[in-house]
């Protein structure tokens, strides 16, 4: 006998964010690099907490960001 069980498929959360300029500045020169800024209750939702680590694998056009145990 075979019981059915329904399974719940979870859509990803969808983010648009902008990507800032963030000036680097040392003694002999200044530099603007790209900078993404991540925040609000979403990111604890999701196993991200204040002031735990992350590891940022990259890959062209891709981050994958994920937290450490």
């Amino acid at each position: 006998m075979r019981t059915s069980k329904k399974q719940t498929i979870r859509r990803p959360d969808v983010r648009s964010l902008k990507i800032q300029p963030k000036t680097r500045i040392n003694r002999y020169s200044q530099k603007d690099v790209p900078e993404i800024r991540l925040c609000g209750d979403w990111l604890k939702n999701h196993g991200f907490d204040i002031n735990a680590r992350v590891v940022v694998t990259s890959m062209p056009f891709l981050l994958v960001i994920q937290p450490t145990e």
